[in-house]
């Protein structure tokens, strides 16, 4: 049995509509059709007996809450009893009960005990693609290393921790890490996370990257650590592009130059996986996890690629690459509009097909013109002399490095120094000091 959602109360009406308003928020909660998600949590402290127990829609926009600002159970329930934005989120009018730390707690672990969380995640991902903000033009694949909770082992050797013997030993580069690690499948063209897989940091890449192979993208892009024969078969046989990245074996001395360019094209295309990662640790404190045991941390890592979801979403629905987003948007961006993301190729993506097709030539195969919408290179700023109205001129001659011809130089160009223009500032100032020290 659960409570009833409340209506707004006299105190509720004598607050000003401006008053702890949160605008993002206050979007978020429209965009996504919440009964249906918290459809899957109806049996969850549904006894017909005993005292009523939260809304399940609360409760989980009030998890959602905690990984956008890292807030603990505690913190979560003082920021509930401070925040007029948060219990308007949580749909809690000012005269309602805040769910205690132990309340939510328990909530958590029954989500996670039930294995709900990823269908939550799944519930969330499928209204977002009803919208058109999916645009499956790839997937993405990443990992990434978050230490563990409890306490190194002092060996490290294969040691494992007593308290929490799911956190293992890896090394990456010349440093060694004690921890788990996160892989990511990221939508290409959106931004948006599509699969989470959550192991040991002992398990290799490798065996936990086919659960973030959708099957309904156009391409998949990993690095060199997801190169396998196995599974460039695999894709080869559902029709989805292999944009892998190639690495060398025992039996070659070094890569082709073409898989060398290959690599370099693919790894521009790739590279905004990083920034979910970058978010996740920046702004949602995910630089260790915060609970004990494989179970609960897969759910704590659902849950805050969910809350990046939530809020790219935003993001897509706004029509902006903005710093909320957290990522840049490229193409044209009607406000509101859905379709805001199927946009044209860039440079760098038209390039990684080109050498996808595995020869030489088409490795070095001229891109496409890019479209309005794309960013392009910035052109050399010409100087232009004093005066309105007056042609351009050429920017002034390179200054060499050498000391003696320096001092030539000076001699040479002392006479026109104060004839140059504002642009060329530093380039004047430079040479009347040369010309003095000349004399």
């Amino acid at each position: 049995m659960h409570l009833e959602t409340s209506d707004p109360t006299f105190l509720d009406a004598l607050i000003p509509s401006n008053t702890g308003r949160n605008d993002r928020l206050d979007r978020i909660d429209r965009l996504i059709n919440w009964p249906k998600v918290t459809a899957l949590l109806d049996d969850i402290h549904a006894a017909p007996e005993g005292r009523p127990a939260y809304r399940p829609t609360t409760m989980v926009k009030i998890i959602v809450l905690q990984q956008w600002y890292d807030t603990s159970d505690t913190g979560m329930e003082e920021a509930l009893q401070d925040r007029l934005s948060f219990r308007r989120f949580a749909e809690l009018t000012l005269t309602d009960a805040v769910p205690d730390h132990s309340t939510i707690s328990r909530f958590r672990k029954k989500i996670t005990e039930r294995g709900l969380a990823r269908a939550l995640f799944a519930e969330v991902n499928r209204q977002l693609e009803a919208k058109g903000m999916l645009v499956k033009r790839g997937t993405l694949i990443d990992a990434t290393i978050i230490e563990a909770q409890a306490r190194r082992p002092q060996s490290e050797a294969g040691a494992r921790s007593g308290t929490d013997p799911d956190a293992a030993w890896t090394r990456k580069g010349k440093r060694s890490h004690f921890g788990c690690r996160v892989r990511i499948g990221m939508d290409a063209g959106s931004g948006l996370v599509r699969g989470v897989e959550f192991t040991p940091a002992d398990v290799a890449d490798t065996e936990a990257a086919d659960a973030l192979i959708m099957g309904d993208e156009d391409a998949v892009y990993a690095d060199k650590a997801y190169e396998s024969k196995e599974r460039r078969e695999r894709l080869r046989a559902q029709g989805v592009k292999d944009r892998i990245m190639h690495r060398g074996h025992k039996h070659q001395s070094g890569l082709p130059h073409w898989q060398r360019r290959r690599n370099g094209l693919l790894s521009k295309v790739r590279a905004p996986v990083e920034q979910v990662f970058g978010t996740m640790k920046r702004c949602y404190g995910y630089w260790r996890v915060r609970y004990m045991g494989l179970m609960r941390n897969e759910a704590e890592a659902l849950f805050k690629a969910l809350g990046c979801n939530l809020r790219r979403a935003d993001g897509l629905r706004e029509g902006c690459g903005r710093a909320n987003c957290r990522f840049r948007g490229r193409g044209t961006a009607d406000r509101g509009d859905a379709r805001v993301m199927q946009r044209t190729p860039t440079r760098g993506e038209d390039a990684a097909n080109a050498a996808g097709e595995g020869t030489a030539v088409a490795a070095q195969r001229a891109p496409s013109p890019i479209s309005p919408g794309a960013a392009s290179f910035p052109r050399r700023r010409e100087s232009r002399p004093i005066g309105r109205g007056a042609a351009p001129s050429p920017l002034p001659p390179k200054i060499p490095r050498n000391s003696e011809r320096k001092r030539q130089f000076a001699r040479n160009q002392a006479p026109n120094a104060l004839s140059e223009t504002k642009s060329g500032g530093f380039a004047v100032a430079f040479r009347i000091r040369a010309a003095r020290a000349a004399q």
